[in-house]
């Protein structure tokens, strides 16, 4: 007669729902804080509905920069510790620093951010033409889906370059 193996029994599994006791955070913030959080969370809904395009960020984050005590870095002969300066790019990249004590090769720390815009860009030679229609041909960017327009208001933000160099700033349907 064969003898039987006893099979080895596999432990019962609990879902991790009913073993992990979630617990907000909320709860857990005294009223001053909760109230901290209430104004900073305010300030930067501020900050994203000024910040519609890569433009408009940049300039409210220059406006908070200026704000704090950071000046252009071209305007700056020396540089020394403590220093705050910040130096943009064409309107839409910028970069901020407090100046260290130390040189750069005892390292350095870095934050990075990036600013994402949904939008729609007309392409350079934007117009064109189709049985007597004009369109506007178009790019989409910052994940934007095709779909979304049309449960969104709509707006016209953007800048034109004249010939002369100046610039005009366009914002049409806020």
């Amino acid at each position: 007669m064969a003898t039987k193996s006893k099979a080895k029994k596999k432990p019962v599994l609990k879902p991790v729902e009913k073993t992990l006791k979630r617990e907000n955070a909320w709860n857990k913030l005294s009223r001053t804080e909760r109230e901290a959080m209430e104004a900073y969370c305010r300030k930067y809904m501020v900050y994203l509905s000024a910040s519609k395009t890569e433009r408009k960020a940049y300039e409210e984050a220059e406006k908070l920069l200026k704000a704090q005590g950071f000046k252009e870095l071209k305007s700056c002969k020396t540089l020394k510790p403590g220093d705050k300066v910040y130096r943009g790019y064409h309107g839409k990249t910028m970069f901020a620093a407090v100046i260290g004590k130390h040189p750069v090769a005892a390292g350095v720390h870095v934050i990075g951010g990036h600013t994402d815009a949904p939008r729609i860009d007309l392409k350079p030679i934007p117009l064109a033409v189709n049985s007597e229609i004009a369109y506007f041909d178009t790019h989409y960017y910052g994940g934007i889906k095709k779909y979304q327009w049309v449960a969104h208001p709509l707006a016209l933000h953007g800048a034109v370059i004249k010939p002369d160099g100046t610039k005009i700033t366009i914002s049409i349907g806020e």
